[in-house]
């Protein structure tokens, strides 16, 4: 969040995907406060001193038409956007990992192992070797067809079935980790924060009323 010259703020909130910066949700052109003459002339001289000239109506013109908002108020819209984020988040992950039909075969195969031997060893080599293709090939057609490297989709499926998990059992989560298929607790935190923006405790110790809802929406791939 950042103030510009002429007094009014703007937010810009991440959507993160697999440890990646897919976009942002921005909120700008807001004020703080009222306009007062105080605050414009300020405005004005801050803005003058960067090369931008206005005459005081001008300005006051385009400065009322900036909503005003409070500080608490901005923290609140802000939050909203950060669960909007969080939100977008997770259904472009239940998308990515849940093949769709029309996927190539052998992508379409790959997933559907991945799916039944997500808790296992499994590697982009071993499992080209399984499909009798070449590893190079099995990479870059599952990459253009899901929009993720095989690791990456392998570690999102494990982070889906283990947030079902969090959210319908009570089981400690280092067990639900290693049901999934991580190979530690710090791996299994790191996939699970860049796939939901929280950590799996977090998750777990949020109000029941968030549990409820979030588990109702789950779409847990078979």
């Amino acid at each position: 969040m950042a103030t510009c010259d002429a007094g009014l703020w703007e937010a810009l909130v991440p959507v993160r995907i697999g440890g990646h910066t897919a976009g942002h949700l921005c909120l700008f052109g807001c004020a703080e406060e009222a306009a007062t003459t105080a605050n414009q002339n300020r405005a004005r001289h801050l803005l003058g001193r960067a090369g931008v000239k206005l005459p005081m109506a001008e300005f006051t013109a385009l400065r009322s038409q900036a909503p005003v908002v409070p500080a608490r108020r901005r923290a609140a819209l802000v939050r909203l956007m950060q669960l909007a984020a969080d939100r977008i988040a997770l259904l472009l992950t239940e998308h990515y990992v849940t093949a769709p039909h029309a996927l190539p075969p052998v992508v379409a195969k790959a997933c559907a192992l991945v799916h039944v031997e997500f808790a296992s060893e499994l590697s982009l080599s071993g499992l080209a070797r399984q499909l009798d293709v070449s590893e190079g090939h099995f990479s870059r057609i599952f990459h253009h067809a899901t929009g993720l490297r095989f690791v990456e989709y392998l570690a999102r499926y494990r982070a889906e079935r283990a947030r079902a998990l969090i959210l319908s059992t009570h089981e400690p989560v280092a067990e639900i980790a290693a049901a999934c298929g991580f190979r530690s607790l710090s791996q299994f935190n790191r996939v699970f924060r860049a796939a939901y923006a929280t950590t799996p405790r977090s998750l777990r110790n949020a109000p029941l009323k968030m549990h409820q809802t979030d588990a109702s929406e789950i779409n847990a791939p078979k």
